[in-house]
């Protein structure tokens, strides 16, 4: 149907002077790029233009940079929402600086709802210290950005002369000619009306599938079971089967060894006969898992250092077996594999 409908459209456009739809062309304006900075940490705000019209996206990257040992956490997509529809969503690759700093980001594609001046507005990067366990973290704050969104067809301009009418052609009681000149104009409009009503009612959402890193998903689930801490809260059995359950997905994605599935001791026993461990990442695997067995199963109620230990030993596991080339599509799972639940 809509084919049909740029049909009409072109067709009205070449009767009436020739005007065109301009969705692929480049927008008028030119990348517009912000930097906030707020010590050590950096944050770039790059959209791919100040001004574009109607029927085009605007790209929007959120670009962090920091220390190796700090990791971004980027504003979630329903704070850039309101006046603009964001239509795909992707993890920027991450690379290493010039200066050996961590730089990663996300990018917005964005399409505008209506036309005139639209904000974009403030958004939040936070900075968290990948080796603490404290869930304190460095923020940064963007300020506002206006995009000028224009309509398709701009208007003239004012200052254009215009020119005199010559060899004007009296067009008598040429009725038939009339009315195929009101149909036309007509049918243009009909068919722009519908073409405004099917782009809004039915846009496309082109899915980006999404990785992430086996370690990283391993990581993120263990800041989040610290800040939950049913520990705390007098639910230290669940607290060991949640580590657990992180430690065994994160083997599972990274090895390809099904480790949730199988018991502490037939697992360190493929291990060891497989090799797949150093010696000394191995003993710290069986140390962990044998003090969570003792939680889980003969009802050992550990100290608090006990339990600090147990997750030290969990995140630095994953931390000297960790491997970027190991990554796990993420993009349906909302990264439960490895994760808490």
């Amino acid at each position: 149907m809509k084919k049909y409908i740029l049909m009409i459209l072109l067709a009205a456009a070449v009767f009436f002077a020739g005007c065109r739809d301009s969705q692929d062309g480049p927008a008028d304006g030119a990348a517009l790029e912000k930097v906030f900075q707020r010590g050590p940490f950096e944050v770039r705000l790059v959209a791919s233009s100040a001004k574009i019209n109607i029927a085009q996206t605007l790209v929007l990257d959120i670009i962090a940079s920091a220390d190796k040992k700090y990791r971004p956490a980027f504003a979630a997509a329903e704070e850039i929402t309101g006046k603009f529809d964001i239509i795909e969503t992707k993890q920027l690759p991450q690379r290493l600086g010039d200066e050996g700093e961590v730089v990663s980001g996300v990018s917005f594609v964005l399409e505008p709802a209506e036309t005139g001046t639209l904000e974009v507005p403030q958004m939040s990067v936070k900075f968290y210290d990948a080796n603490s366990s404290s869930g304190k973290f460095n923020e940064v704050l963007t300020e506002p950005v206006e995009i000028e969104v224009a309509a398709v067809i701009a208007d003239a301009d004012a200052n254009t002369p215009i020119a005199d009418v010559e060899g004007v052609v009296g067009i008598g009681r040429n009725w038939g000619l009339i009315i195929s000149l009101i149909a036309a104009f007509a049918l243009a409009i009909a068919g722009g009306i519908v073409w405004l009503l099917v782009r809004k009612s039915h846009q496309v959402a082109v899915q980006q599938r999404i990785y992430k890193s086996a370690h990283r998903i391993a990581k993120d689930a263990i800041e989040k079971l610290m800040q939950e801490n049913p520990a705390a809260q007098g639910r230290v059995k669940e607290f060991y089967e949640k580590l657990t359950c992180i430690i065994r997905g994160y083997i599972e994605n990274r090895f390809d060894i099904n480790a949730p599935e199988k018991t502490t001791e037939e697992f360190l026993a493929q291990a060891r006969g497989e090799k797949v461990f150093e010696d000394a990442d191995r003993q710290m695997l069986a140390e962990f898992l044998t003090h969570c067995d003792l939680v889980k199963f003969a009802r050992y109620q550990p100290s608090e250092d006990q339990r600090v230990k147990s997750t030290n030993l969990a995140s630095d596991f994953v931390e000297k077996t960790k491997s970027e080339d190991k990554l796990v599509d993420v993009t349906d799972s909302g990264d439960s594999r490895g994760g808490v639940s």
